[in-house]
């Protein structure tokens, strides 16, 4: 059988048979499909800059526009920023400084990043090997404009009706600015007070076109219609004063206190079935949804810091702060953090042949926080719904907690750093400790309880790992250098406890449903947690009646965070040219992949090539022990299959990459005399060049649709991973 996203059809012999479009044409394989979709697209960024100033003051100025356009078609991003910092000493012990920046942004059609409808890039991946994907534009019907379907599931939009019809556009006008004053009391003390405020304005407008087939009737509809306005106000103000206690001895100590107060306004609207097609405003729907939010975070500071340095070798330091945090219940919403460091500097004492500084270092520090979101301490009722015009009430579904504290962070530190050989080589070694208890995490909930999430105090957390650099100048001569360095990290991370729970807290899944990522006890963080065949004692997969392999615990599978990272770079200097390149790794961690699932479901895997004419029998064993002889038919056994088996879906996400190279050349003074410019340089840049090794075979394994660490290792049907490349034009004025 063959439909548009289905490839279980017969052998392609090449034979006249009926395509997506209704039209006759040779059964044979298509290649290139995805990548002639997308295009090869530009980006552009312009910058200029002034700076200038006299004794007493200083300025600069900078503008800058980019233009980025997607590699899916009739999709791009624009932004324009200007900055715009002064720093100026009103009297000999008065100083101002102020610093603007202001960013206008406007996206156009941004892809969608899940496994859902209306992403072009979900669509365009599902399509058979035997069909062309140019058959599937212009996506629309010419005459009434609905939507051209293509398959079995109106969920799949049809990828060209998406980047032909879909309007999903946003803007943000953001301004940042701040302001320093400083006063100094005496020759070793100075006042210090600091202002920051930061306000944007979002607009999203996301519409569902008139003609999308799972809308209701065609109508489409508007999916989203927010206005947003945050703005955050930062103050502090700090003692501080640097004296020599004795010929020896030097104090470096500073108090303050910071106020800090984040608010959110949103007004959003949704809604279903536009009367009038084609006509994309409030008014022309049938059905309409509004919400109107207020949100709040205030957090009060005081904090000090004491540094003693003796003799410029051995130095100690302290620092103390006081949180208060609104996001957290009255009773628990204040909590000290203090930390001692020290670091001693042993080569003022120890003559060793080519050591040329060498410091230990150590140090013990706790951090606090509070959750990402208020309000999560009661519960609140709102009225975003109506039937009829009458409001029906509603209440957000994360269980409130009332006894929610901050979370707190110790961390022991330790290391050392030498250098060598007449400073030819540089090596830093760091050794962390790190305990966090009670850390706030947002928890799946059973739907029995009302609620389907509930943010809780996680427990206990332990992080352990080394972090090891190694810069060497190799060659250092007149016309030719060559600079290289290694960073090698290791980490290992474990949940020790849950409090208030069960051991297990779900986070993320994905859309078939059949696995998720969580926070296990005794295991890293985070889980994947997917299904394994059912086996017996002695290892045998059990079979169903059905022929298919059964389903057996669902279980951790793997830490969806890598173990292992770094990076490998070198720098070559030849006279006026410039040549480096950049290498990084991630080993250790899984993925779990939404394609890797619907390859096996759609027939795209190669994995599904055995038994595609002779069907399956699969190799294990009934419950009852005996040798299955059933044969499934291959478009049966292997959709069932990865239903059953999620494990199929948990990848490798280890990797090697050749990340950047750029060749630069800067031109001498001698071409620049008689120029207007003071120098003068061009590079080639090139990213993402080359995967050197990774073991996915479908994806790219830094593929994922959400940063939260809910969803990280979650992939399916993001946009595919680009390599580019670009020059870099630098000229400065004379």
């Amino acid at each position: 059988m063959q439909t548009g996203i289905l490839s279980w059809g017969e052998k392609m012999d090449g034979l006249q048979s009926v395509q997506i479009n209704g039209e006759n044409r040779p059964y044979v394989p298509v290649k290139d499909n995805i990548k002639t979709f997308y295009r090869t697209a530009p980006a552009f960024t312009n910058t200029i800059s002034l700076n200038g100033g006299s004794d007493k003051s200083s300025y600069h100025a900078s503008a800058s526009v980019l233009d980025y356009q997607s590699i899916l078609r009739n999709s791009d991003l624009n932004r324009k920023t200007a900055n715009l910092f002064t720093s100026y000493d009103l009297t000999r012990k008065l100083t101002l400084t102020l610093n603007g920046n202001y960013i206008y942004e406007h996206g156009k059609n941004r892809s969608y990043l899940s496994d859902g409808p209306i992403n072009a890039n979900y669509g365009i991946a599902a399509i058979a090997t035997s069909a062309d994907q140019a058959l599937l534009a212009p996506g629309y019907d010419v005459n009434t404009g609905a939507e051209t379907r293509w398959n079995a599931d109106e969920y799949k939009t049809n990828p060209y009706f998406t980047i032909n019809k879909k309007e999903d556009n946003s803007s943000r006008d953001r301004f940042i600015s701040s302001a320093l004053i400083k006063y100094d009391l005496s020759n070793w003390v100075f006042l210090q007070g600091r202002f920051g405020y930061d306000i944007s304005n979002d607009h999203i407008i996301s519409i569902v076109p008139t003609g999308t087939a799972f809308s209701i009737n065609g109508q489409g509809g508007i999916n989203a219609l927010n206005q947003s306005k945050t703005s955050e106000l930062n103050t502090d103000i700090l003692l501080s004063g640097n004296r020599d206690i004795t010929k020896d001895l030097n104090i470096d100590i500073s108090a303050g206190a910071s106020f800090r107060n984040r608010r959110t306004k949103s007004n959003e609207l949704t809604g279903t079935q536009f009367i009038i097609p084609y006509l994309y405003t409030v008014e022309n729907l049938a059905a309409v949804s509004s919400k109107n939010a207020l949100t709040r975070i205030v957090t009060q500071s005081a904090y000090y810091t004491i540094d003693l340095d003796f003799k410029k070798y051995l130095t100690l330091s302290s620092t103390g702060r006081y949180d208060v945090y609104s996001t957290l219940p009255r009773n628990s919403r204040g909590i000290f953090v203090p930390s001692v460091s020290g670091s001693f500097i042993f080569s003022n004492f120890l003559k060793i042949k080519g050591l040329d500084f060498g410091k230990i270092r150590a140090s013990f520090a706790q951090t606090s926080g509070e959750p990402a979101v208020p309000y999560t301490t009661q519960i609140y009722y709102s009225s975003d719904k109506s039937i009829n015009g009458v409001p029906l009430g509603n209440f957000s579904r994360d269980l409130p907690n009332y006894n929610l504290k901050p979370f707190t962070l110790n961390e022991f530190e330790t290391g050392i750093n030498l250098k060598l050989f007449g400073n030819k080589l540089d090596l830093d070694f760091t050794y962390f400790h790190r305990i966090t208890n009670k850390e706030i995490i947002n928890a799946g909930q059973s739907v029995t309880t009302g609620f389907t999430s509930a943010y809780v105090n996680l427990g206990k957390t332990r992080n352990t790992g080394i972090e090891t650099s190694i810069q060497t100048n190799l060659i250092t001569n007149k016309n030719f250098s060559w600079k290289a360095g290694i960073n090698a990290s290791h980490i290992n991370n474990l949940l020790i406890s849950i409090d208030g729970i069960s051991s297990y807290a779900f986070g993320g899944t994905y859309r078939p449903l059949n696995a998720s990522t969580a926070l296990v006890v005794g295991k890293s963080i985070t889980q994947i947690m997917a299904y394994d065949y059912q086996r017996d004692k002695n290892g045998n997969m059990i079979i169903g009646t059905d022929g298919i392999p059964k389903r057996g615990d669902m279980k951790p599978m793997g830490s969806v965070l890598p173990s292992y990272y770094g990076g490998f770079s070198n720098n070559f200097q030849y006279k006026s040219f410039s040549l480096s390149f950049l290498i990084d790794y991630k080993f250790g961690n899984k993925i779990l992949s939404a394609t890797e699932t619907y390859s096996y479901v759609l027939g795209l895997n190669k994995a599904t090539l055995i038994g595609r004419e002779t069907g399956i029998v699969a190799n294990g064993v009934y419950e009852n022990g005996e040798t299955n002889t059933i044969n499934v038919p291959a478009y049966n056994y292997y959709p069932a299959l990865a239903t059953n088996i999620s494990a199929l879906a948990v990848l490798n996400g280890s990797f090697i990459k050749l990340r950047q190279v750029v060749l630069g050349y800067t031109f001498s003074s001698k071409i620049l005399n008689k120029t207007p410019f003071k120098n003068v340089s061009i590079d080639l840049i090139g990213r993402n060049l080359l995967t050197i090794l990774k073991y996915t075979k479908n994806i790219d394994p830094e593929s994922q649709f959400s940063p939260s660490l809910a969803y990280a290792g979650i992939e399916g049907a993001s946009l595919p991973a680009t390599r580019t490349f670009g020059i870099n034009l630098n000229l400065k004025f004379k």
